[in-house]
């Protein structure tokens, strides 16, 4: 007995010090354990839901090149690079060597034998005849009116609609209608009519959505696992093979229709361009005899993948590029200058005057850079390589390219890799810079290029100047006891099966008369803003900075140009003086009492009263009673030339709403400029970014006083200081010092 309790120890003393080496050794870079068995994926596990910005981390102190090391037998293990030599050795000078593969092809199944899936000659011949359809002035012209005809009868009257409305529209849905209707249309000839004010279903785009979901958990899951589940017709897969029902029912249709209405035209051309499924099925054999248009599979495999590769990417490249221009104001005004100068209303629409747009090219290069489409690719070489980085690769290995790392490699595009600056694309002379594919791999690279870079481009062009000349995109955040609230990013699910993350919704609200031009610009004394008499029916505000002589409206003083709805402007400048105005919500400190009145002091030249029955339910019975510096939320009421302003602690209603006294806390002083800074939530980034991590209370007053509140105290100085230091950061500048002051805290 006592040998067997000797060995019992035994073994209980080794697996508690094997256990021990594996939980507190030091880990190596950022995946904190490599486990015996299941090795690198419970860290996975534990980072999947900020699997992208984990990702840059990983790769920034990986130098750009990652080995994952999944379970045993699972066939997991992979190598994640961000190295441009590496990316341009696998998609150029080694292209033959990494191929899709039958894996590719196996998780793709859904898109048969299509130019997507294929490898040799057959995608050559597909590559060859497919860009030379594409490239025909014919499909050029019946490309732009496509586009044209949808934005006018289609997106125009819906964001009309919403804009009237006053309602939320999450333009990710919106975008992803627009574009299927529009490839579909291109591909087919048909028009499917989902993009409307009702919104209605379309059972094609559904399982689009549907097959991508499935193709994602394919990539996360054991191969056997999906496997099961596609035979048992169980739970992502059983939609994914109802959805690959419907492709092949819907596309048997357009198949259908296409082949009679050829026929019936008995080859004679009625003037009209011809879609791709036309021109697929009349395609020469002789010239590219590897080619099948006989064959309805055939037919049904191309359709289904250019109608994937034309909706999903364009639909999210444009919702982050205007989710990013709702954070860039800056930009904004630069594009709609842009736009003005560049006059296509009397230029006309051809190919030559889109490539004049030149910020706007930068602008959407850059969103693209930040947020690839397509957050990761795959590649796998048919026998064993060196990459320049040194990696050894096996045949039938797996090497994941991670885009959205990529962009934001500061080993790659410089130590502002993370900030949103259309400037890097443009050249000295005003020209477009172009990079090189493999280091900006949004449409691709080498010989897999995207056959539709160049209509992609012009598309979301189109879409971007339409809406910035008519529209303002805000993006939509709620407010809960003067915290912002950020509504939570979704995933959405890619055309190659991969996450990439959603912007928020966003409001589309009609332009007001504004001398966009300038807003957000610096103006000095003396500079005109605009010309009312190019205003008619406008009733225009003019705050502080501002003044009229006869028709000009001209700066007073330095600062920066800012605007408000409905049609109010002021030069917004770093000043601590306070001029109240009706109106106002104000920090007040009590400096004194009467019997009828609190002596206030709001930082104004003199100070202001508060009635003692200036309170909800205010009576002679319950006057309130507040000691000398207690700190008050306050509402300007009057304010006339020679007298002491007056305040109220209610609203207009009489209600008490959010004002009264502030208890606790810390208040700090500031600027005025800071203070209407941080009033512009719900979309003020710095309260924004810290409200995404920390829990805390704020009051602003426009008077340039600020009281932050929290249970922990630390928190109360972390926020204090990422204000204060805010006011000459741009929105982009304002998250990254929130980001790099929370991290320098954690750790």
């Amino acid at each position: 007995m006592a040998s067997i309790s000797l060995l019992q120890v035994s073994v209980a003393t080794l697996c508690f010090l094997i256990l021990h080496y594996f939980l507190f050794k030091k880990p190596h870079g950022r995946f904190r354990r490599n486990w015996p068995v299941l090795r690198m994926l419970p860290a996975l596990l534990k980072a999947l839901h900020r699997i992208y910005d984990y990702s840059v981390k990983i790769l920034e102190t990986s130098d750009l090149t990652f080995p994952f090391k999944g379970p045993r037998f699972a066939g997991m293990d992979m190598l994640i690079t961000v190295d441009p030599a590496n990316i341009h050795h696998i998609m150029s000078s080694s292209f033959s060597n990494y191929i899709k593969g039958p894996e590719f092809q196996d998780v793709f199944d859904v898109l048969g034998d299509s130019f997507i899936t294929t490898d040799s000659e057959l995608w050559k011949n597909m590559r060859k005849s497919y860009q030379a359809i594409l490239h025909t002035q014919e499909f050029q012209r019946f490309s732009m009116s496509t586009m044209t005809s949808k934005l006018k009868d289609g997106l125009v009257p819906l964001l009309n609609h919403f804009a009237e409305e006053g309602t939320t529209l999450d333009l990710q849905g919106v975008f992803g209608r627009f574009t299927f209707d529009t490839i579909c249309i291109l591909v087919t000839g048909s028009d499917p009519r989902s993009l409307s004010i009702k919104m209605p279903e379309d059972e094609f785009a559904k399982a689009l959505d549907d097959v991508g979901e499935a193709i994602l958990y394919r990539h996360v899951k054991p191969r056997f696992l999906w496997k099961l589940q596609n035979w048992m017709r169980f739970g992502q897969e059983k939609k994914l093979i109802e959805a690959n029902a419907t492709f092949d029912r819907v596309c048997a249709k357009y198949i259908s229709a296409k082949r009679e209405e050829i026929k019936r035209s008995q080859g004679v051309s009625n003037g009209e361009s011809e879609d791709l499924l036309t021109s697929i099925i009349k395609i020469d054999t002789t010239k590219y005899n590897l080619l099948n248009p006989s064959d309805d599979k055939f037919l049904r495999d191309n359709i289904l993948a250019f109608i994937l590769a034309g909706r999903d990417t364009t639909a999210t490249a444009l919702s982050w590029f205007f989710w990013l221009l709702s954070e860039n104001p800056q930009v904004v005004a630069k594009i709609r200058q842009e736009i003005i100068n560049t006059d296509l209303s009397r230029t006309g629409n051809g190919q030559e005057n889109w490539d004049k747009l030149v910020y706007l090219h930068g602008a959407l290069c850059e969103a693209m850079r930040l947020y690839p489409p397509v957050s990761f690719g795959r590649k796998s070489p048919i026998k064993s390589d060196v990459l320049p980085s040194g990696h050894k690769v096996n045949a039938n290995s797996k090497i994941i390219i991670c885009l959205y790392a990529l962009g934001r490699m500061r080993a790659v595009w410089g130590e502002d890799a993370s900030q949103f600056k259309p400037e890097r694309w443009i050249t000295e002379n005003g020209g477009i810079k172009h990079e090189p594919s493999y280091k900006f791999l949004s449409f691709n690279a080498g010989p897999r290029t995207c056959l539709g870079k160049h209509l992609a481009m012009t598309q979301m062009k189109i879409v971007a100047v339409e809406i910035l000349r008519n529209y303002d995109i805000k993006k939509r955040l709620c407010f809960r006891n003067r915290v912002p609230i950020v509504v939570k990013e979704q995933a959405l699910t890619e055309v190659l099966g991969f996450l990439s993350p959603k912007p928020t919704s966003l409001m589309a609200t009609k332009v007001s008369v504004s001398p966009t031009s300038l807003i957000d610009q610096i103006v000095v004394p003396g500079d005109v803003v605009f010309d009312l008499s190019n205003m008619t029916n406008q009733t225009i505000k003019l705050g502080s900075g501002l003044r009229q002589d006869n028709d000009a409206i001209s700066a007073m003083r330095a600062g920066k140009l800012s605007y408000c709805k409905p049609n109010k402007y002021w030069v917004e400048s770093s000043h601590k003086r306070y001029i109240p105005r009706p109106e106002d919500h104000v920090l007040g400190i009590v400096v004194d009492s009467k019997t009828d009145n609190f002596w206030v002091d709001i930082k104004g030249p003199q100070l202001a009263l508060l009635p003692v029955l200036a309170f909800e339910g205010g009576t002679r019975r319950n006057i309130p009673k507040f000691e000398a510096s207690t700190l008050l939320y306050l509402r300007v009421v009057k304010t006339n030339t020679g007298m002491n302003p007056e305040l109220s602690c209610t609203d207009a209603s009489g209600k008490a709403a959010l004002f009264g006294p502030l208890r606790d806390g810390f208040m700090f002083e500031t600027s005025t400029g800071l203070s209407r800074m941080l009033l512009s939530s719900p979309t003020c980034p710095v309260i924004e970014a810290l409200g995404k991590k920390l829990s805390f209370e704020i009051a602003v007053g426009l008077n340039g006083r600020v009281w932050v509140n929290s249970a922990a105290p630390r928190t109360v100085i972390i926020v204090a200081n990422a204000m204060m230091n805010s006011e000459s950061l741009s929105g982009t500048q304002q998250r990254i010092m929130v980001e790099k002051l929370l991290a320098k805290i954690s750790d």
